[in-house]
Order: C-alpha cells, then sequence, then structure tokens
C-alpha cells in the first residue's frame, strides 16, 4: 500500500496555486506577478495605447514590435507564473508602457525584447511554446506560434 500511495504520488505534477502576491524582477523589463498582471488586464484602454504589430523569437529572445511609446526602456512584460505545460504549451505576457517619462509618441517604432530562458529556465525546446503578448494599453494579443507564424486574437 506504501508503494503504490509513494509510486502515485511521485507521478503528480504539483500545480499548487501561484503566489498572487510576490512581485519577482526576473529582468530588467520582465516582472512575475499575478497581480500585477490581472491589474494590467484590468486596466487597459490607456489614452497613451500603443499597437503590437509582430512578434518574432530568435533563439531564447522574444522581440516585440510596438508602434508607440518613446523608448524601449520603459516597457515591461509582466509575467503571471503559469506555463501551460499541456498541448499547445504556452506561455502569457502583458506588455505595459510607463509614461512616467512623458515621452509618448504615437508613432514611433521600437522592438522590445525579452530573455525567455528566465521564464523557461530549464526548457530545452522552447521553439515548441506558443507566447501570447497582451496589450497592456488596450485589448489586443498576439501568438507567436510553433512555426513563426503570428495569430491575431
Amino acid at each position: 500500500m506504501v508503494m503504490v500511495l509513494l509510486m502515485s504520488t511521485a507521478c503528480e505534477k504539483n500545480d499548487g496555486p501561484v503566489d498572487t502576491t510576490t512581485l519577482r524582477v526576473l529582468e530588467a523589463n520582465l516582472l512575475e506577478s499575478a497581480n500585477l498582471f490581472n491589474s494590467a488586464l484590468r486596466e487597459r484602454n490607456t489614452e497613451h495605447s500603443f499597437e503590437i504589430l509582430d512578434i518574432k523569437r530568435s533563439d531564447n529572445i522574444l522581440k516585440v514590435k510596438v508602434r508607440g511609446g518613446g523608448s524601449e526602456e520603459l516597457f515591461r512584460f509582466i509575467w503571471d507564473g503559469r506555463i501551460q505545460e499541456s498541448h499547445p504549451m504556452g506561455i502569457m505576457l502583458v506588455l505595459k508602457y510607463d509614461n512616467s517619462a512623458g515621452d509618448f509618441d504615437l508613432n514611433n517604432e521600437l522592438v522590445i525584447s525579452v530573455n525567455l530562458e528566465k521564464i523557461l529556465v530549464n526548457a530545452k525546446n522552447l521553439q515548441d511554446y506558443h507566447f501570447y503578448v497582451l496589450n497592456g494599453s488596450k485589448v489586443q494579443q498576439k501568438r507567436l506560434n510553433p512555426d513563426g507564424s503570428v495569430t491575431d486574437k
């Protein structure tokens, strides 16, 4: 009986609740926080809204092309700490712009990059994941598929 119990618990995946109170800085422009992620989604439709134009992955770097903003350094990716590991595997990120510098330019095109290894530390096949980028300034979502194509939603 003990052996059966040990085997069944060893095969279970521990998908416990995500700690919603912790804010972790994974990189200068990558934050992990379920609370911040949810707040960013609730606070969309800002007066300084940008447009996500394209998403590409180059090795372990996700590159998001946007129109609108002042500088790349003022954009932040917010991850809720979840990884969808069942098929299709995926990661959701909210992209927010901090206009505290007052430099928002609607026509400025920028490429914002983030290192995916900071999220998927031990992943061997980053190309197998879908990456969902949600616009933090308005309702817009783009998905980068494993084959490199981009889908709007």
